[in-house]
Parts: structure tokens; sequence; C-alpha cells
């Protein structure tokens, strides 16, 4: 079962993510909110991270797997920053996205 994204204030897709914004927001500092943002691929994966290059992440998904989480490499997902949508593009030309399969977790 992939990941429903529903129920959520605004989606936009950016560098290729799919980005829930969920109108639900957090203190990065004593007087700054940050709202939080879902990062999803195209077929509902769950962002994981971004890192430098498909070995770095081969690495990681190969330790992932370890602890019986399934993961894939997806399009790098998008910085944050100060903007009225709180993200910009992803300028970066080596880094990739890490994903976890959702149906992985449902079986640990």
């Amino acid at each position: 079962m992939k990941t429903e994204l529903t129920g959520y204030q605004r989606k936009e897709v950016l560098d290729n993510v799919v980005c829930v914004h969920t109108g639900k927001f957090y203190y990065i500092d004593r007087f700054k909110k940050r709202e939080e943002i879902k990062f999803y691929d195209k077929d509902g994966n769950r962002f994981y991270t971004n890192t430098d290059g498909i070995e770095n992440a081969e690495r990681i998904i190969s330790k992932l797997m370890n602890q019986g989480i399934h993961a894939i490499i997806g399009p790098k997902a998008p910085w944050r920053d100060n903007t009225p949508s709180g993200l910009i593009p992803n300028r970066s030309d080596t880094t990739v996205g890490i994903y976890i399969i959702e149906d992985s977790l449902e079986k640990s």
C-alpha cells in the first residue's frame, strides 16, 4: 500500500518530488516557526535523505536493507529556505534522493 496523499493543506511538485505542506508548524528556534513538509516520489514512497552520489546512496540503501527496510534511489529533494513556499530547487548536480518503499515498513 502506498502512502495516501490526502487530507493535507497543499501539494506541489518541485524537482520531480511531491512536496506536501501539512499545515503543521514547529519551532526551529525560540521565535521562528517552520512548516512541516513531507516529501514523496511519484509512486508515494517516503523521502529518507539526500546524499552525494550513487555510491553513497547504495551504501545507505545496503545499511537499510540490513535493517529490513527496502529503499530506492530517486530524485533529490528540494532545499528548505525562507521563501513563501519554504522550498527552492536543489541545484546540486551530484545529489540523489533515497526513498523508503512504504510496503517494507508495513512488513517490519
